[in-house]
Parts: C-alpha cells; sequence; structure tokens
C-alpha cells in the first residue's frame, strides 16, 4: 500500500520541519564540519570535536540554513538551489562556496547570533 506525504508549508514560519534539530554523525567529505537539508537535519562529520569552537560556529551556520529553509529563502533539488526566487544550477557549483548568496547571509547571521 502507498501513501503520499504532504510536503512542509515552507511558508508557514510557525511550523518546524518533520527532522528539525535532528544532529546526524556522519562521514562527510573533505573540508565539510556540517551540512543543513530540508528535513530539518544536520549533518555533522562524525571527526568534528562537537564541543570546539569549530563545531559551534558550524552548527549556529547551520541552524541559519534551517532558518532560510522554514523561511521560503532556501530550497533546492537535484538540478537547482532555489534563493528568493532565482533558481542557481547546481552543475558545477562549489555549493558550500563563501560568496553564494545564501552562504553569505547565514555567515552573517552567525556572526551576529
Amino acid at each position: 500500500m502507498a501513501f503520499k506525504m504532504t510536503p512542509p508549508d515552507f511558508n508557514n514560519k510557525d511550523q518546524s520541519l518533520p527532522n528539525e534539530g535532528t544532529i546526524v554523525r556522519e562521514d562527510l567529505e573533505e573540508d565539510v564540519l556540517a551540512e543543513a537539508h530540508k528535513d530539518g537535519t544536520i549533518k555533522v562529520d562524525e571527526d568534528l570535536d562537537l564541543n570546539s569552537k569549530r563545531a559551534k560556529h558550524a552548527l549556529k551556520h547551520e541552524e541559519a540554513h534551517i532558518q532560510q529553509f522554514k523561511d521560503g529563502d532556501l530550497d533546492y533539488n537535484d538540478q537547482y538551489v532555489f534563493w528568493k526566487g532565482k533558481k542557481y544550477p547546481r552543475v558545477n557549483m562549489d555549493e558550500g562556496a563563501k560568496n553564494l548568496p545564501w552562504e553569505v547571509d547565514a555567515e552573517e547571521k552567525t556572526q551576529n547570533a
């Protein structure tokens, strides 16, 4: 028996994401400390000491991305990242690049936290 899941309404800012607050330890790509996913999970590199200053900064940064998803500013699929209504092709994109607008926004929010 199949069932259809209703996707979260990212325009409802009072709504939580399905897995919001879930932190998963995983072997991430080289030089990747953490990554946020639109289901609310944050993956953290299994070798990162969660008590370190780097880990705390990375978690705050990824929490900013989770908020971007909730606010409807950020979304993605296999082909594109969507930021405030604009499409960015994922082909050849360095997704952690500090100059991408959603990364700039998350870093500004992290610095001000």
